[in-house]
């Protein structure tokens, strides 16, 4: 439920308990079960259940390692883990960085074979029309 609606259904019961108490001492039973009974909601924990392994890599070093508690950071398939993640993630960013140095390179190739073809052509035509001025 939503804390409002949930607040709206607590602020309810209280009056309702009011309206019905016999005396000052119920109603305040009635407020302090209210509030305790807020605060144990707010105080309690989200239970953590055991971290699960989210891909087939995860599964199968579990299985092999033979770790029954996987939330351990120190157990072997863990560290087997995060070691093959960090590979993958330092293959994925060479061949990144491949791709990018491929085009520079390629780039700068037509960026200087456009300068050399209008330096040949400037003197080409500063030979040609020696001539004409």
């Amino acid at each position: 439920m939503e804390p409002i609606s949930t607040t709206i259904a607590a602020i309810a019961a209280v009056r309702g308990a009011i309206e019905t108490a016999s005396n000052i001492k119920d109603i305040g039973n009635s407020l302090e079960n209210l509030f305790s009974d807020h605060e144990k909601k707010e105080k309690k924990p989200k239970k953590k259940g055991k971290n699960k392994p989210s891909t087939r890599m995860q599964q199968v070093l579990r299985m092999r390692s033979g770790d029954e508690g996987y939330d351990d950071e120190t157990s072997i398939s863990a560290v087997a883990n995060k070691v093959l993640e960090d590979k993958q993630k330092a293959l994925k960013k060479a061949k990144a960085d491949k791709i990018f140095w491929d085009k520079v390179l390629l780039e700068g190739r037509n960026v200087g074979i456009i300068i050399v073809m209008v330096v040949s052509l400037y003197y080409f035509l500063s030979w040609a029309c020696k001539g004409c001025v």
